[in-house]
């Protein structure tokens, strides 16, 4: 049964390979022929294409801007860590560091 599926497949890659680019070439032919047959289906391509891209645009710009660049910090030899020592601690285990402050 799987030579029958594969064989088929073969064959028409063997073809396409044997007829080259002039293959491409008349292929994008008749595919412009049949978007100005249909200029409906060719608006409506055309903007999901572009609406696709523009938003995969602003997605990458903004998940770049907000989590892959690092946020700017100034005299980053004047911040200090505060950690909390006590057993009661709110936030994280016992001796974890909440966050950095300037130092005053």
């Amino acid at each position: 049964m799987p030579d029958a599926v594969v064989g088929p497949i073969v064959s028409v890659g063997a073809e396409l390979l044997e007829r080259g680019g002039q293959s491409m070439i008349s292929d994008l032919i008749v595919a412009g022929r049949g978007l100005r047959r249909s200029p409906a289906f060719t608006l409506a391509a055309m903007v999901t294409l572009a609406l696709g891209i523009g938003a995969n645009t602003t997605m990458f710009s903004v998940v770049s801007a907000v989590l892959l660049r690092p946020l700017p910090s100034y005299q980053t030899d004047r911040l200090i860590q505060i950690c909390d020592t006590s057993q009661n601690a709110r936030f994280g285990a016992p001796g974890s560091c909440t966050f950095l402050a300037p130092q005053v």
